[in-house]
């Protein structure tokens, strides 16, 4: 038999003699020492509650205790078929013995059982009631066998993977890899996705660094294709086949009911799995390989986070060791330029100053500036910074305590890198000089803020145009967007999507991030810029406060289910052009909207207007039952 002769001790002594003399191992069949002896016999067993009371179907039940009469059917919650028939005797009171035989998952809301109206659960008959031979702790013991079963085979498998696939990173941590190679569907106590995102984003930087070092003078546009092909769900997912990884990948939730014991004659002539023989979704397996990068990571840092990538994706390219990639871009960079003049005083606005100055004057660089044919445009370095920008803050908000869900996790991402709000950093943040200004012929002195976008070099009259309009939008919203920053309970989404800024100011910012990561080659410096900027000092407050993050338009989508949601903007022409937005959920129109400068405004709006209706309609439907469900009780009290 699977369980081990040691869980089948002979009953205590102190029992009645057919209780005293039974030896598990030298009575045949286990099923026939199940309500093997009659209650009046194991009288004393019971009393200890060393062993289960059995009804004549043999179900399992603990015994609470003896009454003289059979009680009325209507005081019992769980009458017995035929229940009226049953002699009247003496009558045993029981709880019946826990059917959950899956002791590794938390139980579902409305599985714990109802409560008992009557003063009864359940009741035998004495003369009908049995008793087993098998002691209950045995019981007990043998329920947990499957569990321990599932859990030693689980870690033995992340053992295995880490023996040999592994080998070669050296991830201390077992823990780590079990929460690595655990799908959502085998409803393990973890899952890859928090690993998942985080190795998105390490992979993400070494990638990137990779593919700049290898090629610093290819156009961004080809960078960025040559890396997605590189790390595309496809190759990772193939890779992952190609590797072997897949065999190990925790797929297939663990039922009680279904669990048969392994017997090893019954796999000593079948062939090894090869991962290939069950189907795993091709995104499912690029995951993992993700999530194993992220593991690394949180086990030995960049270090070991590099080790994994080249067991995996070793075979399609030369990859770097930490640093080697930031200093081949440093050396690359001319070292022999200067500050232009009109330039100067952005160091001490960036709180950095640079040891090659090209690298600042490339990042302040735009794409029309046409002056000097040599000089390269920012697109490289935001192509570089946007990556390093990901990176600090995902691994910030991975060593928050405690740990930030899944979901929350890419909702604080996108809140936090969306190019609205890097804009408006960007305009926010200046120096403040003295100009002077001629009025009516007379001097006057006034102060003016120096942002990073009007040290820009460009070469577009156009360009221009659109700042004057953009710096006048931010006038309006700036002091609506900082209080929300500062004390808000809500991301300012809606004031982001009206101050619409072109894609230019998000640029510029991560471009002289790229430019502070090659030339002093340190993550936590590019991190003090930030922190300078107020990025991470706001990603701080939105974790410690719990403020909210999800976009409108995605709260939206949750709170109408499966209803569709249709989005109707009209352009209202005027001396300046704004939209008109109706938002409906199914047949019913939730928001409605005007005044929007822009489409994204326009639908954010309305949006935010539909969350607010349906919430409130939710929370005064869940008062009006609280106060239904009270009102009963309120009556009783006064009768």
């Amino acid at each position: 038999h699977p369980i081990g002769d040691a869980f089948w001790s002979p009953l205590e002594r102190g029992r009645s003699r057919s209780c005293d003399q039974v030896n598990l191992r030298d009575q045949g069949s286990l099923r026939d020492r199940i309500g093997s002896v009659p209650f009046s016999e194991g009288i004393d067993a019971i009393l200890e509650k060393r062993v289960l009371v059995r009804d004549p179907r043999k179900t399992p039940f603990h015994y609470v205790k003896t009454i003289p009469s059979k009680p009325p059917r209507e005081q019992v919650q769980h009458p017995f078929n035929e229940y009226e028939d049953a002699p009247e005797e003496t009558y045993l009171v029981v709880e019946q013995w826990t059917r959950r035989s899956d002791l590794l998952h938390e139980l579902r809301p409305g599985q714990s059982g109802s409560s008992c109206t009557k003063p009864y659960r359940w009741v035998l008959p004495i003369s009908r009631a049995t008793v087993d031979e098998i002691p209950r702790r045995a019981v007990k013991c043998a329920m947990l066998i499957p569990c321990i079963i599932h859990e030693l085979e689980v870690q033995l498998i992340a053992s295995e993977l880490s023996s040999t696939l592994l080998a070669p990173v050296g991830i201390a941590d077992l823990q780590l890899v079990i929460e690595a190679i655990s799908s959502r569907s085998a409803a393990e106590p973890v899952d890859y996705e928090r690993l998942e995102f985080l190795g998105d984003s390490v992979l993400k930087f070494c990638t990137v660094t990779q593919v700049y070092s290898e090629h610093p003078f290819w156009p961004e546009g080809l960078l960025n294709h040559f890396k997605d092909r590189l790390v595309s769900n496809t190759r990772l997912a193939r890779m992952c086949l190609e590797t072997g990884l897949s065999k190990f990948i925790l797929a297939k939730t663990f039922t009680g009911v279904k669990w048969r014991p392994l017997y090893r004659d019954d796999f000593l002539d079948v062939k090894p799995v090869d991962g290939t023989s069950r189907f795993i979704g091709p995104k499912t397996l690029a995951d993992v390989v993700e999530a194993l990068v992220g593991a690394s990571y949180q086990d030995g840092g960049m270090h070991k986070s590099l080790k994994c990538i080249k067991v995996f994706l070793g075979s399609k390219c030369n990859w770097h060791d930490d640093g080697v990639a930031r200093d081949i871009l440093f050396r690359a960079a001319p070292s022999d330029m200067q500050l232009p003049p009109a330039m100067e005083p952005l160091e001490e606005l960036i709180g950095y100053t640079f040891k090659k100055k090209s690298l600042l004057v490339e990042a302040m660089t735009h794409g029309s500036y046409v002056a000097d044919g040599q000089q390269r445009s920012y697109e490289q370095l935001e192509f570089l910074g946007d990556a390093v920008l990901d990176y600090i803050i995902v691994t910030r908000m991975f060593r928050f305590d405690p740990p930030v869900s899944n979901g929350r996790l890419h909702m604080i991402k996108t809140a936090m890198a969306n190019a609205e709000f890097l804009a408006f950093t960007n305009m926010q943040h200046g120096l403040r000089r003295p100009e002077i200004e001629f009025k009516d012929g007379e001097p006057v002195s006034t102060e003016v803020s120096l942002p990073i976008w009007k040290f820009m070099r460009h070469g577009s009259p156009e360009m221009g145009r659109v700042m004057n309009e953009t710096q006048a939008r931010f006038e309006s919203l700036r002091d609506e967007i900082n209080a929300a920053r500062t004390n808000g309970t809500h991301y300012p989404w809606t004031l982001l999507a009206r101050l619409h800024p072109k894609k230019f100011y998000s640029d510029l910012f991560e471009a002289i991030l790229g430019a502070i990561w090659v030339d002093s080659g340190n993550i936590e410096t590019c991190a003090a810029f930030l922190h300078k900027f107020g990025i991470l000092p706001y990603l701080d407050r939105i974790l410690r406060e719990d403020v909210h993050v999800q976009h409108p338009k995605e709260e939206l989508g949750k709170l109408a289910a499966d209803q569709k949601i249709v989005y109707d903007y009209t352009p209202v022409d005027g001396s300046i052009k704004e939209y008109l937005c109706t938002v409906n959920v199914g047949d019913r129109v939730v928001g409605v909207v005007s005044g929007a400068l822009n489409k994204l405004e326009a639908m954010t709006k309305a949006a935010e207007e539909g969350v607010n209706l349906l919430n409130a309609e939710q929370r005064r439907a869940e008062q009006a039952a609280q106060d239904e469900a009270a009102r009963p009780l309120v009556a009783m009290d006064l009768s």
